[in-house]
């Protein structure tokens, strides 16, 4: 399951340059945010 949205989150939000580690931080902070509230399930 890990791999998995390992694999969503390189996808959706890593799929370009991020230019510092606080950028970056904050891009996954706000995409865990809303794959949590959208209620993302995997099966």
């Amino acid at each position: 399951m890990v791999e998995i949205e390992i694999g969503v989150l390189r996808s959706q939000c890593l799929d370009r340059r991020i230019e510092t580690r606080g950028s970056l931080i904050a891009e996954v902070a706000d995409w865990e945010n809303q794959r949590n509230n959208s209620g993302a399930r995997i099966n």
